[in-house]
């Protein structure tokens, strides 16, 4: 099968058209850092199948983070047939520059130009064969979120002749320099990029040829003797002179230019940033999703634990099974899908301020105050992406070139709260603030964000001491979000939390009630403080009682969140017999806020202690990050746990 790439730059749409062609569902982002290795999938035209690959998103081929070397090596490494370059349309200028290094490759190349109902309803223009005729390569216009302009992008690829070899006009063609690099070229027969990365690497290569660069730059009298600032330069002319002639632009202020004069003002934009939170969450958790969960609530836990009761007992089921089924599984798996509906409000929240291009001014608002604690507003994206599971967070950490920024992102990362734990905070916060749990699950987050910056300062004063790489993202369009791709995101979302409540929190809700219900010897315990669990969450009360937490069943309940953290609800809906009221007897409100924050703080799932300890290499490191996550939530629950008593008294 022939090899067909997705090069492009961030934010241009390539994830998007793969998933289009490939009918796949990898995750896609309005922001930078979305991707951050190659995904591979089997596109299907017609009788022909070719190996479609979509790389992470590079500005040029020079780049030094690990998802731009992925980028670069792949290109380098492995036999492409095709290139099909993606480029924003609405930011010719900037793409193109990554444009001119491809074709100097000398590989076979489709110029794809996503995103032309932006360009178009704007009021653009692009002389289309006239670009064609000059760059001698195939442009074709698309629009893949609106699944625009994808047959012909298909047809080309399907009658494109893969053996022809067709070289696409040089953006050095007519330079002193290209025909300089031409010469070598000729000479050692190695494309136009090679020649120049073997010229900046090798001082001494030249000699061979009879050719000296200091001779070229005399005779071209050029006073800046680096050569990949020249270029750079000739490739930035180019494209101007490019854009000049077949680019009409309609001049005017867009939309976008006067939304963000709102958004994006020095004053006004982390106000109104914390303002659209705030109502997010007010949306999820008050006005709209408490409705439906209190149904799905009484369906679970009276309804349908009723009749399951009663068919059982019909049938006569060992009252140790009935048991396991309806205190195990029903109560641990429902207690989490009580929250599906405020989850899927969230969601669908988050996916539309995604989908409108508002994230990646988040970013740029997030950098002047991430600089403080040593880290770029790059950063952001992994803080962003943390809200919903940190391990994607932490893996796009790879778009961070420093190791110095990724290690200190990374031990931060873990204080963001996830998904998740967003089910216990909404449990809780109904539990013993019933009148304000919007507010008080925004000041959980809030708190975590707060500690985020305060840890960034210590380990940037004291222990990771550096400054942040410059920081470069541009600036989508903002744009509706497309309906129908809204809900099947948020659909896609909804799923994968049913499915881990339907996996993962199935066999841990068992194995939680089996750790309850016998001892050691597998005898079963009429006491349940007796039983493995008991035992256990007995031997870490000492450490709690300090910051409130007095009952070893809280303690085990926390144990069991390092697992995942859902499980949490569903080991205290298992321990509890009634979890609303039994839980009001042994915390305060207090109390109870503290437990909320101690999990929002203690050290992620199990599953993000083995990603961390891939992105870092190091057991060491890795351990020092889970040590400090717990330290630093015991110090902050023992604080705000004592002082409110104290005040309270």
């Amino acid at each position: 099968m022939k090899n067909i790439v997705l090069v492009g730059n961030p934010n241009c749409g390539k994830t998007s058209l793969f998933n289009k062609l490939t009918a796949s569902k990898e995750y896609v982002g309005n922001w930078s850092g979305v991707t951050v290795s190659e995904k591979k999938k089997i596109l299907k035209i017609k009788d022909k199948d070719f190996n479609l690959v979509d790389l992470p998103g590079i500005y040029s081929l020079s780049g030094y983070s690990e998802d731009e070397i992925v980028s670069r090596d792949y290109l380098f490494n492995n036999k492409i047939d095709l290139i099909i370059n993606v480029i924003d349309i609405n930011n010719l200028e900037r793409n193109l520059y990554l444009t001119s290094q491809l074709i100097d490759t000398g590989l076979n190349i489709f110029l794809v130009l996503n995103m032309a109902d932006e360009f178009d309803k704007h009021g653009d223009k692009i002389n289309l064969n006239g670009m064609m005729d000059f760059l001698e390569i195939n442009i074709i216009k698309i629009s893949a979120a609106r699944n625009s302009g994808l047959d012909n992008l298909l047809h080309e690829i399907y009658r494109f002749d893969f053996d022809n070899n067709l070289k696409a006009k040089s953006f050095l063609f007519g330079t002193e320099e290209f025909f300089f690099a031409s010469e070598i070229v000729d000479k050692i027969g190695c494309s136009l990029l090679i020649a120049f990365k073997m010229m900046e690497d090798d001082k001494n290569f030249l000699s061979g040829f009879d050719i000296k660069k200091e001779n070229l730059f005399d005779e071209l009298k050029i006073e800046d003797k680096d050569w990949n600032e020249i270029i750079a330069r000739d490739r930035y002319k180019f494209i101007d002179e490019l854009c000049n002639k077949y680019v009409k632009k309609d001049g005017g202020i867009d939309f976008s230019d006067r939304i963000d004069r709102i958004l994006l003002n020095k004053y006004l934009a982390l106000p109104v940033f914390f303002l659209i939170m705030f109502f997010i969450f007010e949306l999820s958790f008050d006005l709209g999703g408490r409705i439906f969960s209190g149904y799905i609530e009484k369906f679970i836990r009276y309804d349908l634990v009723s009749w399951v009761k009663n068919v059982l007992l019909d049938l006569n089921v060992n009252k140790i099974l009935i048991d396991l089924i309806v205190n195990g599984i029903i109560h641990g798996v429902g207690a989490i899908l009580v929250f599906l509906p405020q989850i899927i409000i969230l969601f669908f929240c988050l996916c539309f301020i995604e989908d409108s291009g508002y994230i990646s001014r988040v970013a740029f608002i997030m950098d002047k105050p991430l600089r403080k604690i040593g880290l770029s507003g790059k950063s952001i994206i992994s803080v962003l992406l943390g809200f919903g599971c940190t391990v994607p967070a932490i893996m796009s950490t790879r778009t961070l070139e420093k190791k110095r920024d990724k290690t200190l992102a990374i031990f931060l990362l873990p204080f963001v709260s996830c998904s998740a734990r967003m089910p216990i905070y909404i449990m809780l916060a109904n539990i013993f603030f019933e009148k304000n749990v919007g507010l008080v699950v925004f000041s959980i987050y809030l708190l975590g964000i707060i500690i985020f910056v305060l840890v960034g300062l210590i380990l940037n004063k004291f222990v990771l001491i550096g400054e942040a790489d410059d920081f470069l993202m541009e600036l989508p369009t903002y744009r509706l979000p497309i309906f129908k791709n809204l809900l099947k995101n948020v659909f896609e979302k909804a799923k994968d939390f049913v499915e881990k409540a339907g996996s993962v929190l199935l066999l841990a809700s068992i194995g939680i009630w089996f750790a309850e219900n016998f001892d050691f010897k597998l005898n079963l315990v009429k006491d349940n403080s007796e039983s493995i669990l008991g035992f256990i969450g007995k031997l870490f009360v000492p450490v709690f009682k300090r910051i409130g937490f007095n009952d070893w069943r809280l303690c085990s309940a926390l144990l069991s969140g390092f697992i995942a953290k859902e499980n949490i609800i569903s080991s205290l809906n298992i321990l509890f017999l009634n979890v609303k009221y039994d839980l009001k007897e042994i915390l305060s409100p207090l109390g109870a806020y503290c437990y909320m924050i101690f999990i929002s703080l203690y050290v992620p799932c199990v599953a993000t202690v083995c990603v961390i300890r891939r992105e870092l290499n190091s057991y060491k490191l890795t351990c020092l990050a889970v040590l400090l996550e717990i330290f630093v939530a015991w110090i902050i629950c023992f604080l705000i746990y004592n002082l409110g008593n104290l005040f309270l008294c």
